[in-house]
C-alpha cells in the first residue's frame, strides 16, 4: 500500500483531500454523501483504507484516524469492512500487546476483525494474547464484543482455547467471563500432555477456577494424559500413545485438597476410576496418609 505525496494532487477527490488535510468538519460534510466514501486516490486507496493504514502505523494522530474510520464505517451500509483492511488488522493485536485498553475500545468500535491472527506469534488472536498476558479488562471487553472463544493457535504445535489458557494461568476473572459466555468446558489442551480445562486448573492448583468449572458442568470424570502426573516410563504405551495419568478426582487427592475432593465425589466423580498401572483414588489417598480424604472416599464406595 503506497501512501506518499498526499495533498491536492490529481486523482485525489475532495474527501481524501479533507481526510489528509485533517479537516474534520469538511470530512463530516462530505461523508454525508456516501458516494464520496468510495472515491479512490491515485494509488487506488479509499479514505477508509488510508485511515486504517495510519491506525496500524500507530501514527501520532491515532485518535484522529480512529475517529475518521469510525465515522466512515458508521455512515456506510453496503460494504464489508474487512474488504478494506490490510496491515491495519495488526492495530488491534498491537494495542492488546501494548496493554492499551483505550485504543482497543476504539478499534473495536471502528469494526476491526476481532479474530485476526498474529502469524508472527503462533497465530494468536487478540483474545488469546490478552489471556496470555493476564489483561483481564481487555479480555473481558473482547469476550463481550463477540471474539471467537474457541480460537486456537495455528502454529507451534500447541492446541488450546482462551478458557484452556485461563485455566492454566489461573486467570479467575477471565475464566469466569468465558464460562458465562458459554465457552467450551471440554476444550482440549494439547501442550506437554492432553488435558481439559478442569484437569489443568487442578494440576496447577487454581482451585477457584476448578470450582467454577465443576459448577458450570465440566466433565468430572474426564481423563488427563500428562507426563507431569506420572513417572515417565508409565506415561506412554507400547505404541507411543499417552496413557490415562489423571482425572480431576485423582489430582485433587494427590494435592490433598479435601474440600475439592468432597465436591467432586458429591457431583458424581467415580471413586474407583483407574489410572495407569491400575492406580485408584484410594491408593493415592493411602500414599498421602490423608485420613480425611481416605474417609471421604470410603464413604462414597472407594476400594483399593
Amino acid at each position: 500500500m503506497i501512501l506518499t505525496n498526499y495533498g491536492k494532487i490529481q486523482g485525489n477527490g475532495m474527501l481524501i483531500q479533507a481526510v489528509m488535510g485533517k479537516d474534520i468538519e469538511q470530512v463530516k460534510t462530505l461523508i454525508s454523501d456516501t458516494s464520496n466514501i468510495y472515491e479512490l486516490d491515485s494509488h487506488g486507496n479509499t479514505a477508509l483504507k488510508i485511515a486504517l493504514y495510519y491506525i496500524s502505523c500507530e501514527d501520532d494522530d491515532f485518535d484522529y484516524w480512529v475517529d475518521i474510520a469510525t465515522r466512515i464505517i458508521n455512515q456506510c451500509t453496503t460494504f464489508e469492512v474487512n474488504d478494506y483492511f490490510d496491515d491495519a488488522e495488526f492495530a488491534l493485536i498491537k494495542s492488546v500487546n501494548m496493554e492499551d485498553i483505550v485504543s482497543v475500545v476504539k478499534l473495536i468500535k471502528a469494526g476491526m476483525d476481532l479474530n485476526f491472527r498474529d502469524e508472527y506469534n503462533l497465530g494468536y488472536t487478540a483474545l488469546l494474547s490478552a489471556v496470555n498476558k493476564g489483561l483481564t479488562e481487555i479480555a473481558v471487553l473482547l469476550i463481550n464484543s463477540g471474539a471467537n472463544l474457541e480460537a486456537k493457535p495455528t502454529s507451534g504445535g500447541y492446541s488450546f482455547t482462551a478458557l484452556s489458557l485461563a485455566s492454566t494461568k489461573g486467570e479467575v476473572k477471565i475464566a469466569r467471563e468465558l464460562i458465562k459466555a458459554d465457552a467450551n468446558l471440554e476444550s482440549i489442551i494439547d501442550y506437554m500432555g492432553i488435558n481439559t480445562p478442569l484437569i489443568e486448573s487442578i494440576s496447577k492448583c487454581h482451585y477457584k477456577i476448578a470450582e467454577m468449572l465443576v459448577e458450570a458442568g465440566a466433565n468430572i470424570n474426564a481423563y488427563g494424559r500428562n507426563p507431569n502426573h506420572a513417572p515417565p516410563d508409565l506415561v506412554w504405551d507400547d505404541n507411543g500413545n499417552y496413557l490415562k495419568t489423571s482425572s480431576p478426582l485423582t489430582l485433587a487427592i494427590k494435592e490433598e485438597n479435601a474440600p475439592l475432593t468432597k465436591t467432586l465425589l458429591e457431583k458424581g466423580a467415580d471413586p474407583n476410576v483407574k489410572m495407569f498401572k491400575n492406580i485408584t483414588p484410594l491408593s493415592i489417598a493411602v500414599d498421602t496418609e490423608n485420613s480425611e480424604i481416605i474417609s471421604l472416599l470410603v464413604e462414597h464406595g472407594a476400594i483399593l
